[in-house]
């Protein structure tokens, strides 16, 4: 027994870098790759990778440090998992100028007010990091309150032109604050958006290649409907802007809405869900 797993440890060591990247790649947390909105996202524990690749022996810690994909999720949980985020600046570090993707999401009992850490010190140097590192944002999941969302989502006017697929959505109290801006003009390559109805796009024509788009109720029942992107005649302008759209899933809450009478054609739309409150005018395809 002691000789084959002598044996296999020999192997192990004898595999070509490419090869051992790959197995590292591997032992990352999987994601759901039909669900864009399912995204797993590593965060640092020496039992699970990425760390865990680096502890076996120098070489394959060599390896670790060295491969870049290997360090480009993460998973950010505000704010018990982590008193100092000096973590997040020594992975950006390691995933060097590859696409980025990470997730941004509070605990419950930070969202209830029960602990205040939208000003705090640590978590704002969190975000001046990622912010920083815009220009590689590839896949983003942002999910909190007003203050944060405002000061995440302030990077999108200024350019990222890797972003593919972007998920916010509002988290908290604080939903009284108004609606807030998501500026996807200067996101060429963006295929996936889902937000919920208290975000206003500014222009969604900007983005021509949008595969699919998703616009969820917002929990809270003051929201205007009206204040969105998405008004009476936001859909119909949504489907001509996008050609390419495959998968369209809005919610329509706000009463007595009726679309103009309009030809749109669609090559591309392979799912469409269009989910009315009881009062809304329904519309004929």
């Amino acid at each position: 027994m002691e000789n084959a797993a002598n044996l296999a440890t020999s192997i192990a060591h004898r595999l070509p870098d490419d090869i051992l990247e790959m197995i590292f790649l591997s032992c990352l947390p999987q994601s759901n790759r039909e669900h864009h909105d399912y995204v797993a996202f590593p965060y640092p524990s020496p039992c699970e990778a990425p760390m865990i690749c680096g502890q076996t022996c120098r070489s394959w810690r060599d390896l670790a440090l060295s491969s870049p994909r290997l360090w480009s999720r993460l998973g950010i949980y505000l704010p018990e998992k982590f008193k100092s985020f000096v973590w997040i600046k020594e992975w950006l570090r390691r995933s060097q100028s590859v696409p980025l993707y990470f997730n941004w999401t509070p605990s419950p009992t930070s969202i209830y007010g029960q602990m205040d850490y939208q000003s705090d010190r640590t978590v704002t140097a969190a975000m001046k990091l990622l912010l920083a590192e815009s220009k590689r944002w590839h896949q983003v999941h942002i999910g909190d309150g007003g203050k944060i969302l405002q000061q995440l989502l302030a990077a999108l006017k200024y350019g990222v032109p890797m972003l593919a697929t972007l998920q916010v959505y509002h988290r908290g109290l604080d939903w009284q604050q108004g609606d807030f801006c998501v500026d996807i003009t200067a996101a060429p390559r963006l295929q996936y958006l889902n937000v919920t109805s208290v975000f206003r796009l500014t222009d969604i024509s900007a983005t021509h290649g949008l595969r699919q788009f998703i616009m969820k109720e917002t929990p809270c029942w003051s929201t205007s409907w009206s204040r969105s992107f998405m008004s009476t005649s936001g859909i119909l302008q949504l489907f001509s802007a996008c050609p390419t759209l495959e998968l369209v899933d809005i919610h329509i809450l706000e009463p007595g809405v009726v679309l103009p009478p309009r030809q749109v054609i669609m090559p591309s739309l392979r799912q469409l869900s269009l989910r009315f409150a009881s009062y809304v005018h329904h519309i004929e395809m």
